[in-house]
């Protein structure tokens, strides 16, 4: 048995050598295992989940664009990365196609203080499963944090040798495992925060008594290059806190001349104070350098027994034309720390004790060791 925690990665579409690395690290105690193989590696999932069925703790398999650890990000070839936690009790919840029934074994799961990673598909039922758990869990959704994988992609979870397949999986830490969660949006803002006063659903009529394309146009002036832009919506009153930023990033998904208005991927209610963004390397490396080192001091010297990190696709070389920036980030203020994550749809993060679904984020759960 490893005699502390550790990632592995390999970079081959082999089944055999994927599983023998899994195998070695995870030793024959129980252990809770996460592997994440990358998409050119994505049909190699099920096969992994039965050849790992026959041994002891539990895996929970997942498919992404990219994967990571503390070594850095690979993209673009067959590979897997992995961490193993000997010693680790994560309870599994798989869920298949009862919304309802998920949310309610999720929430009793969660009792007691405990936190749970979701990974979750980013489908049409996004929607309505989000608000369905919002709502089974209450208060504890302020402990949920997780990703929206590809659709189409189920997860795998081995435990108690056997292997189930569901369309959403979550993984309950036992209660001493408590995680520090943290999220950073990778955007520079072209307008100060701007109330939103007329919306209908998602379309979004008059910001500040303005309206909101006239808005929306007179923050884009002067922009180069036609870049994607965003609404950035503040999470909480201290949005725009130098500890670190507290925005969730909505795509803008159409316009309408006609009437003025805008309509964005999620609804708005009715005073919530938004600002126009367009992603941006340097201010995304700022706000998450601001984010860790709050983290870090909120940790109390804790030591830093393992991180958790979902990042948006759109991050990565996407973002700053550079290889590994966030994973070096994170490795300068917690450098012993063993690593793993991969790129996402969407991120999911509570802030200010809400479940908040973001994009182009990344979202980093450092776990300290119990006391």
């Amino acid at each position: 048995m490893p005699e502390k925690f550790s990632t592995f990665e390999v970079r081959s579409s082999s089944l055999a050598r994927i599983v023998d690395k899994a195998r070695a690290h995870a030793g024959k105690a129980p252990s809770l295992g996460l592997l994440a193989l990358t998409t050119e590696a994505a049909d190699l999932a099920p096969e992994v989940a039965r050849a790992l069925g026959g041994g002891p703790g539990t895996w929970v398999i997942t498919v992404a664009p990219g994967v990571l650890s503390e070594r850095g990000d690979v993209t673009g070839i067959p590979a897997a990365v992995g961490l193993t936690l000997p010693g680790v009790k994560g309870s599994p919840v798989v869920e298949s196609s009862d919304l309802g029934k998920f949310g309610r074994e999720l929430g009793h799961a969660m009792a007691s203080g405990r936190h749970a990673l979701l990974l979750a598909p980013a489908d049409a039922q996004t929607g309505s499963a989000l608000s369905s758990l919002r709502d089974q869990l209450g208060a504890r959704e302020g402990r949920l944090f997780g990703a929206g994988t590809a659709p189409g992609r189920d997860h795998y979870v081995v435990h108690a040798g056997e292997v189930q397949r569901g369309r959403s999986v979550a993984i309950v830490f036992e209660r001493s495992w408590l995680g520090h969660v943290t999220s950073s949006a990778g955007c520079r803002l072209l307008s100060p925060l701007l109330s939103v006063t007329k919306v209908r659903g998602r379309t979004v009529l008059e910001l500040d008594g303005m309206p909101a394309l006239a808005a929306l146009s007179q923050s884009a002036t002067g922009l180069e290059d036609n870049p994607l832009i965003l609404v950035a919506v503040a999470a909480a009153s201290d949005a725009l806190s130098d500890s670190g930023r507290k925005l969730a990033l909505r795509a803008i998904v159409g316009v309408d001349p006609g009437r003025g208005s805008i309509d964005v991927a999620d609804e708005l209610a009715l005073g919530a104070r938004v600002a126009f963004a367009v992603r941006d390397a340097h201010a995304a490396r700022t706000d998450l350098d601001a984010h860790l080192r709050t983290l870090r001091q909120g940790s109390h010297g804790s030591a830093a027994a393992f991180g958790l990190y979902v990042c948006g696709s759109g991050r990565g070389r996407h973002l700053y034309d550079a290889e590994d920036v966030d994973v070096r980030l994170i490795r300068s203020h917690f450098p012993d720390m063993p690593l793993f994550g991969f790129q996402s749809v969407f991120e999911l993060s509570p802030i200010d004790g809400r479940l908040t679904l973001q994009i182009q984020s990344g979202v980093l759960a450092v776990f300290c060791a119990p006391s």
